[in-house]
């Protein structure tokens, strides 16, 4: 299974890429974005207390994974669109910077949240 995730997330990255030269940098991450919301949804659906089902969890993140690689690749895409060669490295710096900051972010909140119910 680890396998096949790796496999997909390769995939993505390629169909990404190709689709976000032919139609654009933002239909691709509109559509990873919705593949990703599914995804979500799938794997809350596929873990409820009254039912759990591990196929669907995979799949579901699965779906995720698929869908971020579309949005990351069409978004390096469009800093590389909206940069200069003199601060590319400078913006790609922030942008990692800034990843990293919301996985942070995230999960303060989740633990907020947990800590509040």
């Amino acid at each position: 299974m680890l396998a096949l995730s790796a496999v997909a997330t390769f995939v993505a990255g390629i169909l990404a890429g190709y689709f976000a030269d032919r139609n654009g940098r933002k239909p691709v991450m509109v559509v990873g974005t919705a593949i990703q919301l599914l995804g979500s949804g799938l794997a809350i659906f596929s873990n409820l207390p009254s039912h759990v089902n591990a196929w669907t969890t995979f799949i579901a993140f699965l779906m995720i994974s698929f869908g971020y690689n579309f949005v990351i690749t069409a978004g390096n895409a469009m800093i590389i669109d909206a940069s200069t060669a003199e601060n590319r490295k400078v913006v790609f710096m922030l942008d990692y910077w800034a990843q990293n900051l919301s996985v942070i972010l995230g999960q303060l909140l989740g633990m907020a949240i947990q800590t509040c119910v």
